[in-house]
């Protein structure tokens, strides 16, 4: 799997693209809800409409491109703000993951690595287009807390000097540099 993190907006077909592929994945899945994603989807389609684009937030897509062809594993709304704070923050709500992963049974190496491509995505931007020097990312539940929970124990050694922490339903990653 080689997953990349990718701005969607006006200027690419990113996201009709991931569109296009999630409408196909929720039709080939007998339970399905043909709805399940709309409110999320609408407000994301909204954020890459605007033009231009606001450069403090926006819709990204993890995209494997491992195959050749894409294949849009997840989205998550990224924002680049300031609150109550001297310092930039970078922060990652709602992820969504593929149907396929809502509605089959995947292998949990592919769940921890999709977490991560996000993870190691944002930690990129922080670095480079949203420079930041803490990343907050928002868990949505139990399962992403325990993925989360190795995170923490692997981190050090992946961002020396950073400082990594579980509270409530966020990650928080310090002293990024």
């Amino acid at each position: 799997m080689a997953l990349e993190l990718v701005r969607a907006d006006c200027t690419n077909n990113h996201f009709k693209a991931l569109e296009s592929e999630w409408k196909s994945q929720l039709e080939n899945i007998p339970d399905a809800a043909p709805d399940s994603f709309a409110p999320y989807m609408q407000h994301a389609k909204q954020i890459v409409s605007e033009s231009p684009s606001d450069p403090r937030y926006a819709i990204y897509v993890l995209m494997d491109t491992g195959s050749g062809d894409a294949v849009y594993r997840g989205l998550v709304h990224i924002n680049h703000a300031f609150p109550n704070s001297s310092q930039s923050i970078l922060r990652m709500v709602w992820m969504l993951l593929a149907p396929n992963f809502d509605y089959e049974d995947p292998d949990p190496l592919e769940v921890g690595a999709v977490m991560g491509g996000f993870l190691y995505g944002a930690l990129e931007l922080c670095k480079n287009t949203m420079r930041s020097k803490s990343l907050k990312m928002h868990l949505n539940g139990a399962i992403d807390r325990r993925i989360a929970s190795g995170v923490v124990s692997h981190m050090p050694r992946e961002v020396p000097g950073a400082q990594v922490a579980l509270r409530g339903s966020w990650l928080h990653i310090d002293n990024i540099s």
